[in-house]
């Protein structure tokens, strides 16, 4: 069921009717992702991440868009019927940049917090962070864009 919060409404109307694609969009991809990776794991994993980094130069505004969207990703995930972890949500982000021909890539870290190691996914446009939840001065440690190596030779297609 879709949890809504006090006010969600007034939020909606006072977004323009691109804005409402936007996050009826991210919506759907953070549930898809969520359900994907919940029945198919690793394997899905291994293809997402070879598959979501897009090069190309950013553009005029790109990052200011791009920011936007994670924004709306994260208002859409916070209200999911499905429990979302930053991985699911960086995966909607990655394929919501990639369909608006936005360069951007998907990156997993981790880090040491005492005895603790955590892990974290995000997206980053242009070398910034896109992610609300950890700004960059609590940095965690990225795995080379290439981590995944052969990903890509078994299945070229972006699966979200």
């Amino acid at each position: 069921m879709l949890r809504l919060k006090a006010g969600d409404w007034r939020k909606l109307a006072g977004l323009d009717w691109g804005q409402r694609r936007d996050l009826a969009e991210a919506w759907l991809r953070v549930i898809r992702a969520s359900v994907v990776l919940r029945r198919r794991g690793a394997k899905t994993l291994e293809r997402v991440a070879g598959s979501v980094a897009a090069t190309g130069t950013v553009g005029n505004g790109d990052l200011d868009r791009a920011r936007a969207l994670a924004r709306l990703v994260d208002a859409a995930a916070s209200r999911s019927p499905v429990r979302t972890r930053c991985l699911e949500r960086s995966v909607a982000l990655s394929g919501m940049l990639a369909r608006r021909g936005i360069p951007a890539v998907l990156r997993i870290g981790v880090r040491r917090t005492g005895a603790d190691l955590e892990a974290h996914a995000w997206v980053e446009c242009a070398g910034a962070s896109l992610d609300p939840e950890h700004p960059e001065s609590e940095p965690f440690e990225a795995f080379p864009a290439g981590f995944v190596e052969g990903s890509q030779k078994k299945n070229n297609r972006s699966f979200f």
